[in-house]
């Protein structure tokens, strides 16, 4: 679709993100495109743009840059799923899953976004909710993960998991992670996780340093419903969403985590793959052949 309306998202701590809406402003303003950014962000720099209310910037923008590394891109996407715009990440920091253009491959590809030439991904996202003593008391969206970890704590928890109304393990571990697709290259993978293609609807469950050698990461079907059980804890545990978000939990709490109704719609440079990012960002080098 050809944007008429641009929003920017950026990190407002960087100021490299400030000095870049200087230029692209004025480079929209010479196309006749309009520019709005989300008046909750401060120290934003003057002139160019439009300042308004997050619910006026989702319905307004056709697409929406997001300027910054992967931690703005994943705030981003829980302020912005379930709308019809998507997310183009302009990466201003230093990994950049999801911030996929640089500022200089997305001001050679300008004209090509506007008019619409580019690949839309989905992306999976989680629905995550806290239950304590029946009562629900914590909902929280994730485009990553969620993980459950014993905090500053050095005893292990033990973790039932069932799956729907089935009974699948008790793990006595550090955490556990419950990640989507797009969070199989996050935590999961530093804990031994598989990487999943961004593009199939399934949830990970990866145990955190299990004790015991047969506790394997799982893959499930993003329609299950996986809860979680705190069954003991030394102290409170944690649940951390997104690596942004945090609470405390207690023996007895309860994680239930789905598919979200909602997903995020990646924009994708034409020319590139998942494969081939997971090649530039994990320096993989090609075949042995080549280093014989």
């Amino acid at each position: 679709m050809k944007a008429r309306k641009v929003g920017i998202f950026p990190n407002p701590r960087k100021k490299e993100c400030l000095e870049y809406i200087r230029t692209l402003t004025g480079l929209f303003k010479k196309r006749g495109i309009d520019v709005y950014i989300p008046d909750f962000l401060p120290s934003l720099p003057d002139g160019g743009f439009r300042s308004v209310s997050l619910k006026s910037f989702l319905n307004k923008v056709d697409i929406v840059l997001v300027l910054g590394g992967d931690g703005t891109f994943l705030h981003a996407a829980r302020e912005c799923h379930g709308v019809k715009a998507p997310l183009l990440g302009i990466n201003m920091g230093s990994f950049g899953f999801l911030t996929e253009f640089t500022k200089e491959d997305f001001l050679a590809s300008m004209d090509a976004v506007i008019k619409g030439d580019y690949r839309i991904v989905d992306l999976l996202m989680l629905e995550v909710k806290v239950i304590r003593k029946n009562r629900r008391i914590a909902d929280f969206t994730a485009l990553n993960d969620a993980v459950l970890s014993r905090g500053s704590f050095s005893r292990a928890l033990e973790i039932q998991v069932n799956l729907g109304d089935e009974f699948l393990n008790e793990y006595f571990a550090d955490g556990l992670i419950i990640a989507t697709p797009t969070g199989s290259t996050a935590h999961s993978l530093s804990a031994g996780g598989p990487i999943v293609a961004q593009s199939m609807k399934s949830v990970l469950i990866t145990p955190i340093c299990p004790h015991a050698l047969t506790n394997r990461p799982i893959i499930v079907p993003s329609e299950t419903k996986v809860s979680l059980l705190v069954k003991k804890a030394e102290k409170n545990a944690r649940l951390t969403v997104d690596g942004q978000i945090s609470l405390d939990l207690k023996k007895g709490d309860a994680i239930i985590a789905g598919r979200h109704r909602n997903s995020v719609k990646l924009v994708r440079p034409a020319q590139r793959s998942y494969y081939g990012i997971l090649r530039d960002k994990l320096n993989w080098s090609g075949t042995y052949r080549n280093k014989w």
